[in-house]
């Protein structure tokens, strides 16, 4: 029960961005709808409920179409469109985020071959999680599936937090490291709002790093 409270003022603190959040009732007064949204998360991932939204990037000064951001939505068949904020938390509590990844690497590949069919070459970055940067096979799994669509993998992004990073920085760095020695180019998201160091930006082999919009939203 303790671990579980826990659990919940960690979820609540990151959607807050407040640092730490102290345990009340009322952050867990949702606790059995997640509980049910947490279930029917699991068998979404087989009945294609869930699906990719592309967001565009434009390179300056040129203002030319650059490529894209994959970001996953679950197309709840009641409750309609289900933003990531709500469902990755539970996949990330659940257990479930590696599958997701997986999932999302896998309809990426498949969206990029298409357009590739149509004569489009069009890029896709997409997010990993700390969970995702544990798991040695993560590089040879997107290798596989990139090779099976016929996608050279400097055609794929990944995008990680500081966060994410610092959770088990050793292991994630070697993760990464064969990532990038795949030619799969990596990208540090919302930096500056954590551990934000420069001593980062030495060690990780990443081609981009995307500054926070709290430092940029003001120019």
């Amino acid at each position: 029960q303790i671990l579980s409270k826990a659990d919940v003022s960690m979820y609540a603190s990151k959607r807050r961005k407040t640092g730490y959040t102290v345990y009340n009732s009322k952050l867990d007064s949702s606790g059995m709808n997640r509980l049910g949204l947490m279930g029917e998360l699991k068998r979404s991932l087989d009945r294609g409920e869930l699906s990719l939204h592309f967001q565009g990037k434009i390179g300056l000064p040129l203002e030319n179409f650059c490529g894209a951001e994959a970001l996953i939505r679950w197309n709840h068949p009641i409750r309609g469109l289900i933003p990531p904020g709500e469902f990755i938390p539970l996949a990330e509590q659940g257990g479930l985020i590696k599958e997701l990844t997986y999932l999302v690497i896998r309809m990426a590949a498949a969206q990029m071959k298409q357009w590739k069919n149509e004569g489009l070459v069009i890029p896709l970055a997409i997010n990993l999680s700390a969970r995702d940067l544990q798991e040695d096979q993560l590089p040879d799994k997107v290798s596989l599936t990139l090779e099976k669509e016929g996608i050279g993998p400097e055609m794929l992004e990944m995008e990680i937090t500081e966060s994410a990073f610092i959770a088990a920085p050793g292991r994630a760095l070697r993760v990464l490291k064969a990532l990038a020695d795949r030619g799969i180019r990596l990208s540090i998201d919302d930096f500056g709002t954590g551990y934000s160091s420069i001593t980062y930006l030495r060690d990780l082999p990443v081609q981009t790093v995307k500054i926070d919009r709290s430092f940029v939203m003001g120019m």
